[in-house]
């Protein structure tokens, strides 16, 4: 059988590389690059102004008592809102959508929790990325927009669930992790356990 895809195995850049040159097939490949980005930023991106589906980060994920988490950090303060039967939503709706620009465009923001009684809108992260360059984009336009009600959490303020804790809230199904989670919970608890 004949191949009839003169394009089989080989990239856009290599047929760029061997007709042009370097020179000109880096310009080409940056160009497209920039295309592509422009294409799929801010509004252009089917996502846009939706928060990330669940399941989809690399953290610890699942759901405490029917409610999403994507971290470990999440799981401690949303265990703490629910012991302390505080009023929350998700910040995670179209309605609570904070517009940020990047260098890259504009993208939307969502926080966290919105805290109803307070009338706070409450982002948890990790301490050491809290100065990230895009963390800090996002972080000015809730600034601006929302002042002193857009508080940032930190593993500092947080009170940590014990893994003891954790596996007894697995037990009675109040803590239901996602696949890739639990897997590395159990893994995680078994080899403290020994």
């Amino acid at each position: 059988m004949i191949n009839s895809n003169p394009m089989k195995g080989r990239s856009v850049y290599s047929v760029w590389l061997e007709k042009f040159g370097k020179e000109i097939a880096d310009e080409k490949y940056q160009k497209m690059l920039e295309k592509l980005s422009k294409a799929s930023s801010g509004e252009n991106n089917p996502m846009y102004g939706e928060p990330p589906p669940e399941g989809t980060s690399y953290g610890w994920s699942g759901k405490y008592k029917g409610i999403h988490f994507r971290s470990k950090l999440e799981l401690y303060y949303l265990k703490y809102l629910l012991d302390n039967n505080i009023k929350f939503e998700n910040g995670e709706q179209g309605k609570y959508k904070i517009p940020y620009e990047t260098n890259l465009g504009v993208f939307n923001y969502f926080t966290d929790y919105y805290l109803l009684e307070t009338d706070k809108f409450i982002e948890i992260k990790p301490k050491n990325l809290i100065d990230s360059y895009i963390n800090q984009c996002k972080f000015k336009a809730a600034r601006e927009l929302l002042e002193d009600k857009h508080i940032i959490i930190t593993e500092n303020n947080l009170i940590k669930i014990s893994l003891n804790e954790m596996y007894e809230l697995y037990i009675n199904r109040d803590l239901i992790f996602t696949i890739n989670t639990e897997q590395k919970f159990l893994k995680l608890y078994n080899k403290k356990k020994r």
